[in-house]
């Protein structure tokens, strides 16, 4: 209560964390979550090195994450090798806050993690800082990792990989990415075209274009394989064309965001009647997002479906709002209900999600 009252007490508070009772440390800990600056960074550090307790040292890592510190990596990274699963996941996430390429060449060996939590967290930070000079190092543990048969290491490469080779296309990414979305699973597959769409390599187009076709594929991959389409010029002529076909109303909807910010006649004039008379509200509200695109001065936000499981009336829709200044990135709370990797406009605005 004191510390929500009047935050300039929070110091003082931080010594009950040296108290023998862990209901103590735990309510300290609960009571200074997001409240402090960098006047408690010595502190933090010091918890950190603390073998204690493992709930010290995660809310160590979170609230220096949080704060960003650059000076403090070091700590964090020594925490790497010799923590729980647990706090090792929570130093990863801090480091993609605050790390540099250094940070990322020593986060990399956490995607063979015997952890999916361990990995997950590393591949977010990677995705995150974003260093091209780990390209190779992704590509060489992504190749071992399907030789090997390791799939359940593929997920979090393969998430490393899209925030690492966004707007960067390589030759061997290509490749790798594009034989795993040919031959792998479903869900494998739609992972790697996540990153081909993020890497916007024009060399993908042709066989992209052969994925969006291929029937007897899951739509939710041949609907990957349209969005990794958007701003190929060799793609448009099919997108346009699978926007007027008889196609499944969830390819329809990815085929006409795919076309957002077209100048072609032809996919205008398919994208303007689509708006007008298509049935499927995705599939309509879909276009009318992309003929936004278009105009001089698009709306602040443009609201779009990219996924709706069934045809229930349930709240089983998910959406993405863009923006003018980037995507919106929802934020996810963790077990403390502290709220990470959120990234929203500036000023007010309101979130409306409608099934």
């Amino acid at each position: 209560h004191l510390v929500g009252a009047e935050l300039r007490v929070a110091p003082a508070v931080l010594g009950l964390l040296g108290s023998d009772d862990k209901i103590t440390r735990t309510a300290v800990t609960t009571a200074l979550t997001g409240r402090l600056d960098a006047r408690a960074q010595s502190v933090l550090v010091g918890l950190l090195e603390s073998e204690r307790d493992d709930e010290l040292q995660r809310f160590a890592a979170r609230e220096l994450g949080r704060l960003a510190v650059p000076g403090t990596a070091a700590s964090l990274e020594k925490l790497l090798g010799r923590a729980s699963n647990e706090v090792v996941a929570e130093a990863a996430r801090a480091l993609g806050r605050i790390g540099n390429e250094a940070t990322a060449h020593k986060l990399e060996p956490l995607l063979g993690h015997a952890s999916a939590k361990v990995r997950y967290a590393a591949a977010e930070s990677l995705a995150t800082i974003a260093a091209p000079a780990l390209i190779p190092a992704l590509c060489r543990r992504l190749k071992a990792s399907q030789v090997a048969q390791r799939d359940e290491l593929l997920p979090s490469i393969l998430l490393a990989l899209e925030g690492t080779v966004r707007s960067r296309p390589d030759d061997v990414a290509r490749e790798l990415l594009l034989g795993i979305a040919e031959q792998q699973s479903a869900a494998l597959a739609d992972r790697a075209l996540a990153a081909l769409a993020a890497m916007r390599d024009p060399q993908s187009a042709r066989r992209l274009l052969t994925l969006v076709n291929r029937r007897a594929l899951a739509d939710s991959t041949r609907a990957a394989a349209a969005r990794a389409l958007y701003g190929a010029p060799a793609g448009t002529r099919v997108l346009t064309e699978l926007l007027l076909s008889d196609d499944s109303a969830a390819l329809r909807a990815e085929a006409a965001w795919a076309l957002r910010g077209t100048q072609d006649g032809a996919a205008l004039a398919a994208l303007k009647l689509t708006a007008e008379r298509a049935a499927d509200p995705g599939v309509k509200g879909n276009a009318k997002a992309a003929l936004a695109f278009v105009a001089t001065e698009r709306p602040h936000f443009v609201s779009v479906r990219i996924e709706d499981v069934d045809r229930t009336v349930r709240a089983d829709t998910r959406y993405r709002l863009e923006y003018k200044g980037g995507l919106v990135r929802f934020g996810k709370t963790d077990a403390t209900g502290t709220v990470r990797d959120e990234a929203t406009p500036d000023g007010p605005f309101q979130l409306v999600l409608l099934d």
